[in-house]
């Protein structure tokens, strides 16, 4: 049953954990609206608390927002049967990330000792769900061959580093979208080099033209999409006008 309490945009941020900038953001595309009172303030009632943890487990599952909105915007939308099917999504989901942590248990394990037992490490992954995406994307391409050929020779530390510097990258990118930067300025143009810098520092030598093939696969191929549109909707599209954008100015 909804109850009457409301909550202020703070309170929000503080039990969600979603921060006030990006309440104020899911507000100006009408994804999450407050109600407004005289003084201007949001107030935000048990309706849209509802609505704010369905924006969050379709974000989880890797829907994008503009996405989400239209499906609770549907007017057949149900909450009871949405929470149904991602309870029982997410279980199976958890039960495919337990195998998987299994198989990192026998790594570790085979690691740590003598035996020589490598098969068990690779329970829970199903290759066949990257094998077509590779060869239709990568499969004839020196590219492709060189980034394998690298990742392969990286050590721990090696891939925690392109972990990080990834994530650092992508962050900043993200900041420059919501801060509302032209793609064509020139702090997302440096971006975007910084970008095409670590692609050719990591996986593969990447000229301009290289890096506009590869920001085309961002937005065309919805798997990259997704990977940057979590950290900011919209943020493949962005990127694909930045790297298009620096290209032209080389």
């Amino acid at each position: 049953m909804i109850g009457s309490r409301t909550y202020s945009v703070k309170e929000i941020a503080k039990a969600t954990g979603v921060s006030v900038r990006t309440l104020h953001y899911y507000d100006e595309i009408d994804l999450l609206v407050p109600d407004r009172f005289a003084n201007g303030y949001r107030r935000y009632g048990e309706a849209h608390m509802l609505r704010l943890q369905q924006i969050l487990l379709n974000r989880e599952m890797g829907m994008r927002l503009s996405d989400i909105k239209a499906k609770l915007d549907d007017p057949t939308f149900d909450y009871l049967d949405a929470l149904r099917n991602q309870r029982q999504f997410l279980e199976q989901r958890a039960a495919n990330d337990q195998k998987i942590i299994r198989s990192i248990d026998n790594a570790i394990a085979n690691l740590c000792s003598n035996e020589e037992n490598n098969m068990n490490i690779f329970d829970g992954f199903n290759p066949e769900d990257y094998e077509d995406e590779v060869k239709e994307k990568w499969g004839s391409s020196n590219k492709y061959d060189e980034s394998q050929k690298r990742l392969k020779s990286y050590g721990a530390e090696q891939l925690n580093q392109l972990k990080e510097e990834e994530h650092a990258l992508v962050k900043k990118l993200a900041s420059c979208l919501q801060d509302k930067h032209n793609p064509d300025g020139k702090t997302a143009m440096d971006l975007a080099e910084e970008h095409r810098l670590y692609i050719k520092k990591w996986f593969y030598p990447c000229d301009v033209k290289s890096h506009q093939q590869l920001g085309t696969l961002y937005v065309e191929d919805e798997r990259f999409a997704r990977h940057y549109d979590k950290h900011a909707d919209g943020l493949a599209s962005f990127l694909k006008k930045a790297i298009d954008a620096n290209a032209l100015r080389k």
